[in-house]
């Protein structure tokens, strides 16, 4: 049963709103205009992928990680060629 006395009919079940993998429920309303959506277990889910659950916990945005350049070898620029004065 999720939040608030739904229950899900789903096969398999919907993750609970506690669960680790609760932004896998299914959509049972959306809010485009609004940025959201509840989801099958009761937990509103943002178009930013953070959440906040029915026991009010919220769950950060899930953000990648910044891309570096550290592995690659830095490369020298080619030298000016020589100016001619006169």
């Amino acid at each position: 049963m999720g939040a608030a006395g739904l229950v899900c009919a789903h096969l398999p079940e919907c993750p609970s709103a506690q669960a680790e993998d609760c932004q896998a429920a299914r959509v049972r309303v959306r809010h485009p205009e609004a940025g959201f959506s509840v989801l099958c277990n009761g937990v509103l889910l943002f178009d930013d992928t953070g959440c906040l659950t029915a026991d009010n916990t919220v769950v950060e945005p899930r953000r990648p990680l910044p891309v570096t350049t550290a592995d690659r070898p830095v490369q020298p620029l080619p030298a000016a060629p020589p100016t001619q004065s006169g």
